[in-house]
């Protein structure tokens, strides 16, 4: 299904991944008059819970961002629930959650099941924090 509406404003975009090796939370929100991009990672905290240890945060315009989620089709995404396939032992488990256009909320969650376009939106993610850093924790040996 296509949507003919657009975001045009968004506060916050979080999009939570969890692997075999790592947990990230990746944010956009909007920062005096920008889009801030970070990436945390999701730790155990000795004596039990968890907490995020920040490890990259850059600013990029909002228009840029906005052209992204509507390239996406994020608000097409709101209500995807991606079962895990049949057959699959491993994989990437993931949760969206998104504010746009005024407090219009987004979910989605799948496990190795995607919306459409997932993999634009995270591939920009990494890119856009880790394109000129060889420090990249999100990427694989």
């Amino acid at each position: 299904m296509f949507c003919d509406k657009k975001i045009e404003s968004f506060e916050s975009v979080v999009l939570k991944t969890f692997g075999m090796r790592s947990r990230s939370v990746f944010e956009i929100k909007q920062k005096d008059g920008e889009a801030e991009i970070s990436e945390s990672r999701l730790v155990c905290r000795e004596g039990g819970g968890t907490g995020l240890v920040p490890l990259k945060a850059v600013r990029r315009s909002t228009a840029e961002v906005l052209e992204l989620l509507n390239k996406c089709g994020l608000l097409e995404w709101n209500g995807f629930n991606g079962a895990h396939p049949h057959g699959v032992n491993d994989g990437t488990v993931f949760e969206l959650c998104a504010v746009v256009n005024g407090g219009e909320r987004i979910s989605a969650n799948g496990s190795q099941n995607f919306p459409n376009h997932y993999s634009e939106l995270s591939e920009w993610l990494y890119k856009t924090l880790y394109e000129n850093d060889n420090r990249n924790p999100g990427a694989q040996a």
